[in-house]
């Protein structure tokens, strides 16, 4: 009987012994398993990283084709006049003139590259701001304010050049054209941001 209970004893701390081992080759296998995992994940997720990619011709093109873009209406009236003396009559003529002027900038008069790729920025580069529509006076709307003798049409048209300068001056001023140039950043931005490029950087020709 004695000889049996030690039999047990001795196959117990054996079986006690195998499983401590097997236990630690298996905590082994775990540590190792997970640091090639580690080192495979590490190691995919530096493929996968992602690039800049530059914006393509055919985005430039869709953005060229945009044309005339207003930024800033500039809507106004000059009274101008003139009068004429003389030993035996006198003349006088005053007139109002109205005028709508648009600010802006026309996307298909800009260079092949004007916008590119700077690392990770598109960078765009727009012309002068500029007027959109030359005859920005509404002669419909010019009303005579005060009139008196005959006054020819080549008079009339130089009274009307003298309110197109006046017009003109009062629209083009450097705060229009900086707010008109303000408008412009924030739109170009909003426009490619919306096509998927985060970094825009927008600039203006000398």
């Amino acid at each position: 009987m004695k000889h049996k209970m030690k039999k047990v004893l001795q196959w117990m701390k054996t079986t006690t012994i195998r499983q401590y081992q097997i236990a630690i080759i298996a905590l082994l296998l775990i540590v190792v398993g997970l640091f090639w995992l580690f080192r495979s994940t590490e190691n995919s997720l530096d493929v996968v990283t992602p690039t800049a990619v530059g914006i393509t011709p055919s985005q430039v093109e869709s953005i060229r084709e945009i044309g005339e873009w207003e930024f800033l209406t500039v809507e106004t009236e000059e009274l101008v006049d003139t009068v004429d003396r003389n030993m035996f009559s006198s003349r006088q003529l005053s007139r109002v003139y109205y005028g709508k002027a648009r600010l802006g900038i026309n996307l298909k008069k800009t260079p092949k590259h004007f916008i590119t790729m700077r690392g990770d920025t598109v960078d765009v580069r727009l012309p002068k701001i500029q007027l959109l529509d030359k005859d920005f006076v509404d002669e419909a709307r010019t009303k005579s304010y005060f009139e008196t003798g005959k006054w020819t049409n080549a008079e009339r048209k130089q009274l009307y050049r003298r309110a197109y300068n006046k017009i003109y001056r009062r629209a083009m001023t450097r705060q229009n054209i900086a707010t008109a140039q303000k408008n412009a950043i924030a739109q170009m931005k909003s426009l490619l941001r919306a096509m998927g490029y985060e970094y825009v950087s927008v600039r203006f020709a000398d």
